[in-house]
């Protein structure tokens, strides 16, 4: 668990801020006391710490995801409805690892 608990942090702390928007947006003020405007004042700054994260760590995250998924491999090209290359990467199935 402590492997996978180093990538999920920084977007735990991101979907935490989308909890708390979508609290504040279903009423004024959700359980907690938090209205729409405390909640988006944090929100930037969560997006930006998790893609800085992200960023600053990719060959480590490249590395766990490929522990975990298998080899990345690129799907057969496709187009989508504006002639536009719409390939997405995707991973082999496998079984998971056990975390220790």
């Amino acid at each position: 668990a402590k492997l996978m608990s180093e990538l999920d942090h920084p977007w735990r702390n991101y979907v935490d801020s989308l909890e708390k928007i979508v609290a504040a947006v279903r009423q004024d003020n959700s359980p907690q006391g938090l209205s729409i405007d405390d909640a988006l004042k944090g929100f930037h700054r969560r997006v930006s710490e998790a893609i800085m994260f992200a960023t600053e760590n990719i060959i480590d995250i490249k590395a766990k995801s490929e522990l975990y998924c298998g080899p990345v491999e690129l799907t057969a090209k496709s187009t989508n409805a504006d002639g536009q290359d719409d390939r997405l990467t995707s991973y082999q199935s496998i079984e998971p690892q056990p975390v220790i």
